[in-house]
């Protein structure tokens, strides 16, 4: 029986990352073929490794020493990823209306509803942007918990926080490996690529009624 359910923040939470990110990263003029080579490996990477993106997202070294490990591409990172920047890609941050009202449904039914996102301190607060956090009963960013998405242990340890086993927990994320890491580690998952498909799967999850027409 699901008794809790988790959200990922970007791209589950907000609307599609791509639509939220490509505005201020084109305006930038940043050499995306460049940027692409140093970042992509690392951040889509399904798994936990010691590369400098994962680190960073596990609060192990902070933005400074991030852009300096970039090596020649750092200046044009810090353009992007430095919150103070103007074309910092999370400028357009917002929470997705659709997927909040659905948090407050699941809240509504009783279920308990937390967050599970890898995210680096420097972006908390454009995180936060998106998280109603009245709406949740425990937020874990890797950040702060020093694990972050693929490693079991940073499901097992949402799943404690919410007071629940790791079966009972119906987990929503938009990366198909963080999906099928949820599953190994005994979480049913959604994987959500589009929205209100995502929404509708859950509520058959979690035998919801459907919404008032």
């Amino acid at each position: 029986m699901i008794r809790a359910v988790l959200f990922d923040v970007g791209g589950v939470l907000t609307p599609p990352l791509l639509s939220i990110v490509a505005g201020p990263v084109l305006e930038s003029g940043v050499d995306l073929d460049a940027m692409r080579s140093v970042l992509l490996p690392m951040f889509s990477s399904d798994t936990d490794t010691d590369a400098p993106g994962h680190r960073w997202e596990r609060g192990e070294i902070g933005l400074d020493q991030f852009c300096a490990l970039m090596g020649d591409v750092g200046a044009q990172v810090r353009a992007v990823m430095d919150p103070a920047a103007p074309h910092f890609l999370g400028r357009d941050f917002t929470d997705d209306p659709r997927m909040t009202a659905f948090v407050a449904e699941v809240r509504a039914a009783g279920l308990r509803t937390g967050v599970l996102s890898n995210t680096v301190a420097e972006w908390v607060p454009t995180w936060d942007r998106a998280v109603r956090r009245d709406l949740f009963d425990t937020v874990v960013y890797s950040c702060d918990v020093g694990l972050r998405k693929p490693n079991a242990a940073i499901y097992a340890l949402a799943a404690e926080r919410l007071g629940v086993a790791p079966a009972e927990v119906l987990f929503l994320d938009d990366f198909a490996p963080m999906v099928a890491a949820a599953r190994a580690a005994g979480m049913p998952a959604i994987e959500v690529t589009d929205h209100d498909a995502a929404i509708a799967s859950a509520r058959h999850e979690l035998a919801l009624p459907p919404p008032p027409a």
